[in-house]
């Protein structure tokens, strides 16, 4: 009997782990805007503030960031390694996306 209570116990304890405690994910809000001629050129959006400083280069391969154009968002995601280059910002490989209200 003990062994089974320690059974259910494991499994509840790996399926309350959640992806969310990643440190690795980045969240940031701002403005997604398509990315148009740059002298850094990666990424296939940006994210800005609004005062329109570049925050992060977007991109996303679950996600059609163009649905987002112009909105006021928050996003998560992970950093890419070997960015920023050129002097451009860093590079964020976007996750989820939310309207901020």
């Amino acid at each position: 009997m003990r062994k089974l209570i320690l059974f259910f116990a494991l499994i509840v304890i790996c399926f309350s782990c959640e992806d969310d405690n990643d440190t690795s994910m980045k969240s940031s809000s701002g403005i997604i805007r398509e990315l148009q001629g740059s002298f850094y050129m990666y990424g296939t959006h940006t994210l800005e503030s609004n005062t329109g400083e570049t925050l992060y280069a977007l991109s996303s391969s679950s996600i059609n960031l163009y649905e987002f154009n112009d909105m006021n968002v928050e996003v998560k995601g992970n950093l890419i390694d070997g960015y920023p280059v050129d002097g451009g910002p860093e590079y964020l490989e976007v996750k989820t996306v939310k309207l901020n209200e």
